[in-house]
């Protein structure tokens, strides 16, 4: 059953608290992500993008100057042209399409673009509903999508700090032996890793949830397993005030090794 929070819910103000020993310690504080107040948000400020009122859409918020990571956009359009004119993403926690409907513009008409997204099943029912077509796919797991194989680009943005194993999860992500990862706007502190509760600015949503501040060199150990880390760059969200601490909101990308 979904939840339903009252407006007054949260009494500190917009910000990262807590240094939690747990994601259920941490989770127990929140509010969650299955509140239906959220998904009709992010519903209505994608279909204003998709309809062509605003530009494009990052956390319900939507944009009408255009804007977007040109680090990101470079791997898309270098995946592309090494594969022949052919683009398939997984975009895994891709929300309703907040990239696809970002980058899309930016693609050349003549690109073969195939994305699919990997989300919880709330948005994987509203987003075929809604927005799948034969370029856009929603998908609840990773191995609903048919040609795995044919994957060129993982994307993972804004996803990793909101899951409860994050290392697990990417470890997993990365057998796929995808020639292209791409991290993007992901927490980091340099040699620290801290699990918080993030409480959103109401202007956005009123909602709360457990999120991580992930330890750079740990991801960047990870990584370099399989992927050689050819960039690390300053996402959108740049510096963050945790408590005395501060971390920076950072993108990388990564090449499979060969």
């Amino acid at each position: 059953m979904m939840k339903f929070f009252p407006i007054n819910l949260f009494k500190k103000d917009p910000g990262y608290y807590g240094n939690y020993s747990s994601w259920q310690e941490a989770k127990e504080k929140c509010s969650g992500y299955e509140n239906l107040l959220i998904l009709n948000k992010v519903k209505n400020a994608v279909l204003a993008v998709k309809n062509g009122d605003a530009l494009y859409e990052r956390d319900s918020v939507v944009f009408h100057e255009y804007q977007c990571s040109w680090a990101v956009l470079s791997i898309l359009l270098k995946s592309a042209i090494e594969s022949g004119n052919r683009l398939s993403v997984l975009d895994f926690g891709g929300s309703l399409g907040s990239s696809y409907f970002q980058f899309r513009p930016m693609i050349p008409e003549h690109v073969e673009v195939n994305w699919n997204i990997v989300e919880q099943e709330h948005f994987v029912m509203e987003g075929k509903r809604t927005f799948e077509d034969r370029t856009l796919k929603f998908h609840t797991s990773i191995f609903n999508i048919p040609d795995l194989s044919g994957i060129n680009v993982l994307l993972l943005s804004s996803v990793l700090p909101y899951v409860e194993e994050p290392m697990k999860l990417l470890a997993e992500l990365l057998t796929l032996n995808v020639p292209y990862v791409v991290i993007d706007r992901t927490p980091c502190f340099e040699k620290h890793r801290q699990l918080t509760m993030q409480i959103v600015p109401p202007y956005i949503y009123e909602a709360s949830y457990p999120a991580w501040f992930l330890n750079k060199e740990e991801l960047i150990r990870h990584l370099s397993q399989k992927y050689r880390v050819v960039s690390i760059f300053d996402a959108l969200g740049g510096e963050i005030k945790v408590g005395a601490r501060k971390a920076k909101e950072i993108g990388m990308l990564c090449q499979l090794n060969t």
